[in-house]
């Protein structure tokens, strides 16, 4: 190809990427601070500074502050008189026109914590603009814990909070989990703390709830599960949007990693459950979009997650390097978006291939600053700058840990789609466990129960050996999905566990005693023993038919499917209800002659004094 044309084609690309998103590392001129994850994440677009705080590094937790400056590339690390205790997985967010980072909650290896801390700068750093970005405050900041009366929320780590980049004043706080119980517990409420252009760190405050949540309540079809480790983010002052997450352990049960995402509405205090289409994932990071009201970005995540127990995700795809994901919490859509690397010197050539590497617990921060100058004729003229950074984080392959600062710029309307399906098809071990008990719950063992009950007739024992095959065969598979569910999941501490413990037990000992069952007399009349055997044989295997569907809906309410499954499901029962009213008026008006000849000998039983 000629020069000419390459030159050519290398302006068309630059066009056509113009504007796309951009992945690049800073490479800081100071030592970075120690690599970690699960820290706390702040920007200050008027100063242009990343500050973190906390995190679980290589020697475990931590308790120190660091602040990068993007104008000199330089982290210095802060010496306050007084600092919070060391933690990881907490809230945190920047209230930028009071010049506060603000943390909440997390946790230490042995210690939740629900207080709130204030790392206070002393100006208002969104006010800060100059021709070059190098205004600092006037002094150096300090941490101080606010004083906060009335009810407190539940100590928690590992939830979403945080606060509107765009000059919002309220922290908000919801979901995660906590130790307080032997298993742990997860939460599902959301509360604010609201803040004014005035308020300062002596000042008394007070957390609303905004919403209770569903509490030990996993089956809710209409609001999200309690959950920890999911991603969120304020997408407007009163807008908070979050997905994914772990709703396996504590009391509770469900998908770990989680699909779904939810938008809290702060005016209505409703939730409002967004369209699917991200791959499932907890420890992702989720940021708003600068001067973009009611859009946020998803960043990274663990789609596997195994938690120390076998994974649950069995087959499914695996989200690309080059991904990010948008939603408009607005417009209830998620798009797929593609990155392009930053450049690297290969050989004294600039080569465009270097991506982050996809990771999991980092911290990412968001923020826009207005820049006014005076243009070369004299006009007074502004533009922003706008940042989305990201430091640290565990490496999804190896485990390596991270302290890399890497910044992402662009706009949503000039970076392309990424192709792919949309919501992304996967498959799960608690999948396979709800189709081998839908199957045998919901189709075999009511289809034994039928056979037993409608198709008695003469003498026939064909019905016999036919329950006797669906009911094997429903054990079985109700068997396999019974111990498999204990491979991917917690104790078995919630109402779904519980009863599916007691239905297997029912399950297993109806083959049992239908083997020892005592046999008739030669005069085919029915003994007392034999009364006996079939009230409770048949009595245990209505009872458990019926408590299994029962078990099997709670199951499909607590996996949080598709609103589509759900509507199968219900509707598969309502089949079963209009079959067994046809069957048992047919059996009651003795339509069948062979029902009613069976019945009439079932009546003929032995009489016994005092019986």
């Amino acid at each position: 190809m000629s020069p000419v044309l390459l030159a050519l084609l290398s302006i068309f690309i630059g066009q056509a990427n113009a504007g796309s998103f951009t992945w690049e590392e800073v490479v800081p001129s100071t030592s970075p601070p120690p690599a970690r994850a699960y820290h706390a994440t702040g920007y200050f677009a008027g100063i242009q500074s990343l500050v973190i705080f906390g995190g679980y590094g290589i020697d475990g937790v931590l308790g120190d502050t660091w602040v990068f400056s993007f104008v000199n590339k330089v982290w210095g690390q802060l010496n306050t008189t007084t600092s919070p205790p060391a933690r990881e997985l907490m809230a945190s967010g920047v209230v930028e026109s009071l010049g506060w980072f603000v943390i909440a909650a997390g946790a230490d290896s042995n210690t939740d914590y629900n207080d709130i801390w204030v790392l206070d700068f002393g100006v208002d750093l969104g006010a800060i603009n100059d021709n070059n970005g190098t205004t600092l405050p006037a002094r150096m900041p300090e941490w101080y814990q606010l004083t906060v009366q009335g009810e407190l929320p539940e100590v928690r780590y590992g939830g979403h909070g945080g606060v509107y980049p765009m000059n919002g004043t309220s922290f908000w706080l919801g979901f995660g989990f906590n130790k307080k119980e032997e298993t742990g517990k997860r939460l599902g409420d959301t509360f604010r703390i609201a803040f004014t252009n005035t308020s300062t760190v002596g000042e008394v405050y007070q957390w609303e709830s905004i919403h209770e949540g569903v509490g030990l309540n996993q089956y809710h079809p209409f609001l999200p599960h309690a959950r920890c480790l999911q991603s969120g983010t304020m997408t407007d002052e009163e807008q908070l949007v979050f997905h994914g997450g772990c709703l396996r352990g504590g009391v509770g049960g469900g998908p770990c990693p989680a699909e779904d995402a939810w938008v809290l509405d702060g005016n209505t205090k409703e939730w409002s459950e967004l369209p699917r289409c991200v791959t499932p994932r907890v420890f992702g990071a989720m940021v708003s979009i600068p001067r973009r009201r009611g859009m946020g970005l998803l960043y990274g995540g663990d789609d596997r997650f195994d938690n120390g127990i076998v994974e649950q995700v069995i087959a499914g795809p695996r989200y690309p390097a080059n991904e990010v994901v948008l939603v408009d919490a607005n417009m209830e859509t998620w798009t797929r978006k593609k990155t392009l690397p930053t450049s690297r010197l290969v050989n004294d050539t600039e080569v465009f291939d270097k991506l982050p590497a996809r990771r999991f617990g980092h911290g990412m921060a968001s923020g826009s600053s207005r820049l006014d100058y005076v243009d070369s004729e004299g006009e007074e003229r502004f533009n922003f700058t706008d940042r989305i950074v990201m430091f640290g984080g565990v490496g999804l392959y190896g485990g390596q840990m991270y302290n890399d600062i890497w910044v992402l710029t662009g706009e949503p309307e000039s970076s392309a789609d990424l192709s792919g399906d949309c919501p992304a098809v996967w498959f799960s071990y608690l999948h396979l466990h709800g189709i081998l008990l839908s199957v045998a719950w919901g189709m075999l063992f009511p289809t034994g129960v039928l056979v037993a009950r409608y198709y008695r007739c003469g003498e026939s024992q064909a019905w016999l050996l036919i329950h006797v095959i669906l009911q094997l065969t429903a054990l079985a598979l109700s068997s396999v999905a019974f111990v498999m569910v204990f491979l991917v999941s917690s104790k078995p501490n919630f109402p779904h566990a519980i009863i599916g413990i007691i239905l297997q037990i029912f399950a297993i000992q109806q083959p049992v005693n239908g083997f020892l069952r005592p046999h008739k007399k030669d005069d085919n009349k029915t003994s007392r023993n034999r009364y006996c055997w079939e009230l409770w044989h048949k009595s245990t295997g209505y009872f458990t038919v019926l408590a299994g569907l029962v078990n099997v809906t709670l199951g499909v309410f607590l996996i949080i499917p598709p609103l589509a499954v759900w509507v199968v499901w219900l509707c598969a029962i309502a089949v079963w209800v209009v079959i067994f009213a046809i069957y048992e008026t047919i059996h009651l008006l003795k339509v069948c002659e062979c029902t009613g000849q069976r019945e009439a000998r079932d009546t003929e039983l032995v009489t016994y004094p005092g019986y």
